[in-house]
């Protein structure tokens, strides 16, 4: 059974270029995935930079009730809108943050006892941390989401390679299988057989290893665009434009 027929070298060479089209789709997918990992992560710092200030706020407002200092008071309203400031840069809302703070300051001007403050600010306290921590759980998951991924393109792309390899041994046979038509240019033809699968497999070499450094999120990297080989250096010019 065919389950591939293959008339000519043109038919071989539009494969190869939708072949690398889609590698190199992958390739700036696979980027934009690194890229969308980096900002979840730092959005992740962000979170708990924010439950630091959160906390920073609590040991102040304990230090308050035990020494009743005003500077105490100070140190909690600036850690409170560090909190604030952080839930913005997040686009998150956390109101519990800012009751938080307008119950203790409330509690302040009362002249509000230990009870009074571990009554009405603890349980807030327990919503602002839950609240927090669940925003981290979500980042968490849209890590491992994008992890995923990667692995599934990196497979992806190296059955892509395998079959980018198949297609390259076809057009070498495919040549061969011509030259030898020819008796009376059997010579030269395997001459030029060998050279012309040398610098195929070398200009292949040197494509794959741009690909490779392209996934791995170099975009400085240039793929050779001149060769005896017309596919490869049709193949290396889409290559860049598609760096471009």
């Amino acid at each position: 059974m065919k389950v591939l027929k293959l008339n000519s070298e043109n038919q071989l060479f539009i494969i190869i270029i939708a072949i690398t089209i889609s590698i190199l789709f992958l390739l700036g997918y696979n980027f934009f995935n690194i890229r969308s990992t980096e900002i979840v992560l730092s959005k992740k710092d962000l979170c708990e930079k924010c439950m630091i200030e959160y906390l920073q706020a609590r040991r102040y407002e304990k230090n308050y009730i035990i020494r009743e200092t005003v500077k105490w008071i100070e140190k909690v309203t600036e850690s409170i809108k560090s909190a604030n400031a952080i839930c913005k840069q997040l686009e998150i809302e956390i109101p519990e943050i800012s009751i938080y703070y307008n119950k203790f300051m409330g509690l302040v001007k009362v002249k509000g006892k230990d009870k009074d403050f571990e009554m009405i600010l603890v349980p807030l306290a327990r919503k602002v941390e839950e609240k927090i921590d669940l925003q981290k759980e979500i980042l968490n998951k849209q890590i491992k989401i994008f992890q995923i991924q990667r692995q599934v393109i990196f497979i992806v792309i190296t059955l892509v390679f395998l079959i980018l390899s198949v297609f390259a041994i076809l057009i070498s046979r495919k040549l061969k299988v011509k030259i030898k038509t020819d008796k009376e240019e059997l010579k030269a033809k395997e001459v030029e057989l060998e050279e012309t699968s040398m610098e195929l497999a070398l200009g292949l070499s040197e494509n794959f290893e741009v690909l490779r450094q392209i996934s791995n999120g170099n975009l400085t990297v240039k793929a050779p665009e001149e060769s005896k080989v017309e596919i490869l250096a049709s193949l290396g010019k889409i290559i860049n434009e598609m760096i471009e």
